[in-house]
């Protein structure tokens, strides 16, 4: 399935989760793109007054995108014990989700900028 929205979020950044009510968010530095903890992975976006960036969460890709612009940018598992994969903002507003399989899910999360993406795809892999 492929799902997708484009938004401006708030503090021009997501929360990517396996629960919408239970992660532990990581610490956030002014450097970098991506931080994780072991139940969230928080990713920067396009200045959210600069307008908006296009999310797109899939997990049809057995391939890397092919896309020249996109780079991975994250690689690596959050826990997904409700078996779904969410993306909210920080406010916690829910913006996609997607059902998975297991109780643990690898992520990938490739972009077409390392510091203000206005593209971001999140592959959950098996």
């Amino acid at each position: 399935m492929i799902v997708n929205a484009k938004v401006a979020p708030s503090h021009s950044l997501l929360f990517i989760a396996g629960a919408p009510d239970d992660f532990e968010t990581p610490e956030i530095s002014r450097e970098g793109l991506v931080w994780s903890t072991g139940s969230c992975i928080a990713v920067g976006t396009l200045m959210e007054f600069d307008g908006e960036t296009l999310v797109v969460l899939s997990n049809e890709m057995a391939e890397d995108p092919a896309d020249p612009l996109l780079r991975k940018v994250f690689g690596g598992a959050i826990d997904t014990p409700k078996k779904e994969v969410w993306v909210s903002t920080v406010d916690l507003d829910g913006i996609l989700s997607l059902s998975v399989a297991t109780v643990r899910s690898n992520i990938e999360i490739w972009a077409n900028d390392r510091n203000e993406p206005d593209e971001l795809l999140i592959l959950v892999r098996t």
